[in-house]
């Protein structure tokens, strides 16, 4: 196994599924957040504190769409390989 095979398989078996399953924690993170903004509006104390859970919920999704922006450019600039990464998607049978 030489360097460039070594680098996709980490970034296939490890980077990837760990990095879908941040993003999909963040984004439900995120739309929590929101929904409990909505249903607490009436409460100033508790939309302080919301707007601050919005807030870095937004924060936490532009860095991982960045590391993987990231990822991707090192993989294109290295050549390890040609296909850029596509931020894995799950389909539900049904």
């Amino acid at each position: 196994m030489d360097f460039k095979q070594l680098v996709d398989y980490l970034i296939n078996s490890i980077a990837q599924p760990i990095v879908g399953l941040l993003f999909g924690a963040a984004v439900v993170y995120f739309v929590w957040n929101i929904f409990q903004f909505i249903r607490k509006g009436d409460n100033p104390d508790a939309l302080a504190e919301l707007r601050q859970k919005v807030v870095w919920g937004i924060i936490a999704l532009a860095v991982i769409v960045s590391v993987w922006g990231l990822v991707n450019f090192l993989r294109s600039s290295l050549n390890l390989n040609e296909n850029p990464i596509s931020i894995p998607t799950y389909q539900v049978n049904g």
